[in-house]
């Protein structure tokens, strides 16, 4: 009687198990997962991140095994990987970390302008060369579209906001895109490099992203395949240097670019960009008294007629500040990511995701 009561547990554990890793999860901190005996977790995120002793978040998976015991406990198991690091063959020198490009590796165009058009004019060819494009596919026989923006940061990684990849769709990202009418863009006797489309193979959003009040509304794409090099796409910095972190912008000038619908309504074929300067925090909390809560982990700008020319398709477009090093160097470092504005796309600033106030969070995620 004992061995088939035994052997009813071995079979009901094992159902269990069998539906719980089925599920997938979230796990700390916005991990993706699937939930799985915590024997076959090997996956480094856990280890490195969290440590040994807190190895297990069975909580995070709707339902696990009752019968379990520590070695087949149901765990929520990252299927996100950071970039491997090489080993380290000379103990005095410690092994790399992944790579934050720096000022000169980002930030830096083929032709640096020294002022912005005002307005949403079209971009010149070599102006913003991170912009990302990022495509929908909401079924396999859907027609796919852009609707969103975003900006490369490294290789591998797009920086663009939670609000344009909360939807449950497939996504795909395309760099080097400057006039979506053309396989090739010619300008002025300078043709550029093919567009690279490269699909996107895990999203981080940030865990406390709230879809009402915008809050934290910033999120990661790792593609599946490295950015092939070329000329005409560049990363563009993260603010890390400490005289950017919890600078005061305001009344500063920066440039913001995209895709989204001009003044007149209709939809741009062609990159375009603007200046906006930022205002401060107490008057965009006026703006909005009404509507949300804006908080210091935000930017807002308005260009100087009063109008954001940030319209419908620019959200996860980069607001984009440029920073003199010295008297003959400036780089371009994302200052905020396009969260939300007035539906008319104007009257109100445009409400932008400060970048600088989540820094740990993307290098965590990037594995930096």
């Amino acid at each position: 009687m004992m061995k088939q009561y035994v052997k009813i547990c071995m079979c009901l554990a094992y159902l269990a198990a069998r539906f719980v890793n089925s599920q997938r999860c979230i796990f700390n901190d916005g991990y993706p997962g699937n939930c799985i005996p915590k024997f076959q977790c090997t996956s480094s995120v856990v280890r490195d991140v969290y440590g040994n002793s807190k190895y297990y978040e069975p909580y995070h998976c709707y339902d696990y095994n009752p019968f379990n015991d520590y070695i087949n406990q149901i765990l929520c198991c990252p299927t996100w990987q950071p970039p491997p690091v090489p080993p380290n063959t000379n103990n005095d020198v410690p092994p790399p970390t992944p790579v934050i490009p720096v000022p000169g590796q980002c930030g830096v165009e083929i032709k640096m302008l020294n002022d912005f058009l005002i307005g949403a004019e079209e971009a010149e060819i070599t102006d913003h060369l991170w912009m990302a494009l990022i495509r929908y596919t909401y079924n396999p026989r859907a027609v796919s579209d852009f609707h969103c923006a975003g900006s490369l940061i490294n290789d591998r990684f797009v920086l663009t906001a939670a609000s344009c990849v909360s939807v449950s769709t497939s996504l795909l990202v395309r760099l080097g895109e400057w006039d979506t009418r053309y396989d090739l863009d010619e300008q002025d006797g300078q043709t550029a490099d093919p567009v690279q489309d490269i699909h996107v193979e895990e999203r981080f959003m940030h865990q406390n992203y709230d879809r009402n009040s915008h809050e934290n509304d910033i999120a990661l794409l790792y593609l599946k395949q490295s950015v092939k090099d070329s000329r005409w796409i560049i990363p563009i910095c993260l603010p890390t240097l400490e005289d950017l972190v919890n600078k005061n912008y305001n009344g500063e000038s920066m440039a913001v670019a995209g895709w989204g619908e001009k003044e007149d309504g209709s939809r741009s074929f062609v990159k375009l960009k603007a200046e906006l300067d930022v205002t401060s925090i107490d008057k965009c909390k006026t703006a909005y008294e009404t509507q949300t809560t804006i908080t210091d982990k935000q930017i807002c700008a308005y260009n100087n007629r009063g109008q954001t020319n940030v319209c419908k398709g620019d959200g996860g477009s980069p607001l984009m500040y440029m920073h003199k090093m010295d008297s003959t160097h400036a780089y371009y470092f994302v200052a905020g990511v396009m969260s939300f504005g007035s539906k008319a796309c104007k009257d109100r600033p445009g409400v932008f995701t400060r970048v600088d106030k989540y820094l740990p969070w993307i290098k965590l995620k990037m594995g930096a």
